[in-house]
C-alpha cells in the first residue's frame, strides 16, 4: 500500500508547498501532477535490510528536493548499526545525496530496554558515515529513547486528533518538542489515489 505524508511549509504567515513522505506500494504516482503541490519529498529508502524498490526511480522522477527515512527493525545496537550502514549505502545510490536521514522508530519490537541503545547506535552510525542532518520519527517509544533525543537535528512526531484531515486544536499537539507534527492520516495529493498523512512545521527551526 502506498502512503504519503505532507508538511505544509509556513513562511511569513503564508501556506507554501507540501512535503510528502512516500514509500513503496501498489499505487504509482503521477509526478507531473504531484509536483504541482510538492516542495519536498521524504522517501523511505529501506526497511530492515531490504531496499524500497521504488526509491531510486521515484527520487529521480520527482524532480524536487528530497530526504530519506529507514524503517528500523533492529532490536540490538549491533543490528542497528548494520541497518544504518545498509540504509545510507542504498539511500546514496540515488542520482544525488538526500538532504537528511531519518530513523523510523515504531512497533512492538521496541521496549524500555532496547529502544535507547538501538536509536543511539543508529544515529551514531549515521554521523560516522557522514550524514550531516539526521533525526527520528518516533512517538510512543519516545520515553524510552533517552540520550538519542539530543542527537537529532530533526524530531518528527505523529499524534492525531480526530484524524479527519483537518488541523486539530493545540490540545492535540504532541507533548514532546517536535519539528514536524503528523496530525492526521487522511489527506489528498494530486497524482496519488489514496489517503495520505498530513503534517505541519511545529518547532522553532527553519
Amino acid at each position: 500500500k502506498m502512503a504519503a505524508l505532507f508538511l505544509y511549509l509556513k513562511k511569513e504567515g503564508e501556506i507554501m508547498g507540501k512535503i510528502a513522505d512516500i514509500f513503496e506500494g501498489d499505487y504509482p504516482i503521477n509526478w507531473d501532477l504531484a509536483r504541482t503541490e510538492l516542495d519536498l519529498v521524504i522517501f523511505r529508502a529501506t526497511v530492515g535490510l531490504k531496499e524500497d524498490k521504488r526509491y531510486i526511480k521515484y527520487a529521480k522522477d520527482s524532480k524536487i528536493p528530497y530526504g530519506v527515512y529507514h524503517y528500523v527493525t533492529a532490536t540490538t545496537a549491533e543490528d542497528s548499526r548494520e541497518q544504518a550502514r545498509f540504509f545510507v549505502e542504498h539511500a546514496n545510490k540515488a542520482y544525488k545525496k538526500p538532504l537528511f536521514y531519518i530513523a523510523d522508530i515504531e512497533g512492538d519490537r521496541f521496549n524500555s530496554t532496547n529502544t535507547e541503545p538501538v536509536c543511539v547506535a543508529f544515529l551514531e552510525e549515521l554521523r560516522k558515515l557522514g550524514c550531516k542532518k539526521i533525526g527520528m520519527y518516533i512517538n510512543r517509544k519516545y520515553k524510552y529513547a533517552g540520550k538519542a533525543i539530543e542527537m537529532c537535528d530533526i524530531m518528527w512526531i505523529p499524534h492525531w486528533g480526530k484524524d479527519d484531515g483537518t488541523i486539530p486544536p493545540d490540545s492535540s499537539k504532541p507533548k514532546h518538542y517536535n519539528d514536524l507534527w503528523q496530525y492526521t492520516s487522511n489527506g489528498i495529493l494530486a497524482g496519488l489515489n489514496e489517503d495520505v498523512d498530513l503534517n505541519l512545521i511545529n518547532g522553532d527551526k527553519p
